[in-house]
């Protein structure tokens, strides 16, 4: 079983690495200008993924592998799979370099594979940012046409939202918005640090945060899909957050991984060193090619 893996391995690295050689022999390359900005649409945008999980939770990742090779040839069929990893109970996550690629990939792996395996998307993790500095509370779609109009980065972005605007603490007459936007774009104007809204260059934060599920305190869900025990992300108490009276902050998942420190909420991204590895995590995940 081994050996047949290894040589189907070999033969398809064979295939990518003669493709990819010619590939790399028709490239032209031209000189860019050095100030030159550039827009969303000269950006590698984010991978397309695909996940492939056995329905028997016990198989092993490198027997799913082995059946996906069997099964599908991404040379033959030009489905652009530029990524490959292994994932829990089983599972394999395929990356394909543009959206039609991991549509075929999809199609043809419930065509062959659905009888043992479960074939699914996985959804775009879309990053926000906090722009600080507006001088009125625009409306979104105010915002948005100076965010498309001033700033080349986002001239021809793909997902641009504006999800709420607030006045700040210090300045009550100075606002400030949560933006959501594609991860190209996201990469880009954090390198900026700033962004034109109207006359204001409004400096420009990271907002990306880690999904909290409020009745358990886990993350990667919300309350309303969790059957799991209430726990208080802020002291551990079995009732929901908005009855919590304590003073006192302790943090359940600290608490249940044996951490020293559990004085701090659950979505303490400064102390809680659990919620910072799963944003640590969570960034690790966005591709951008700058």
């Amino acid at each position: 079983m081994l050996g047949e893996f290894e040589e189907m391995f070999n033969e398809m690295m064979n295939k990518i690495s003669l493709q990819a050689n010619d590939t790399f022999s028709k490239i032209s390359f031209t000189q860019q200008p050095i100030n030159e900005v550039p827009t969303y649409s000269n950006i590698v945008k984010s991978k397309s993924m695909v996940v492939i999980k056995p329905k028997d939770a016990e198989q092993t990742n490198s027997k799913t592998k082995l059946d996906i090779m069997r099964n599908i040839d991404p040379i033959d069929l030009k489905l652009g799979v530029s990524q490959v990893k292994q994932i829990k109970d089983g599972g394999i996550l395929i990356g394909c370099d543009n959206p039609e690629g991991a549509k075929n990939f999809k199609k043809i792996a419930n065509e062959k594979l659905s009888t043992d395996y479960k074939i699914s998307d996985v959804r775009k993790f879309l990053p926000k940012i906090r722009i600080v500095g507006l001088v009125e509370n625009y409306s979104s779609d105010d915002i948005l046409k100076f965010l498309r109009g001033q700033n080349s980065v986002l001239s021809d972005v793909t997902h641009l939202r504006v999800l709420k605007t607030w006045a700040t603490r210090k300045n009550p007459n100075v606002f400030q918005a949560l933006i959501e936007l594609d991860a190209g774009a996201y990469g880009l104007v954090m390198d900026l640090g700033k962004l034109f809204v109207n006359f204001d260059a409004c400096s420009v934060f990271d907002a990306t945060d880690v999904r909290i599920c409020f009745r358990c305190s886990g993350f990667n869900h919300i309350q309303s899909n969790c059957s799991l025990k209430i726990t208080c992300p802020k002291c551990t108490g079995e009732h929901p957050l908005n009855k919590c009276t304590s003073s006192t902050l302790k943090c359940i998942n600290c608490n249940n991984a044996n951490l020293a420190d559990t004085s701090h909420a659950v979505w303490d991204a400064a102390k809680c060193p659990i919620y910072k590895k799963k944003l640590n995590n969570l960034k690790s995940s966005i591709f951008v090619t700058k």
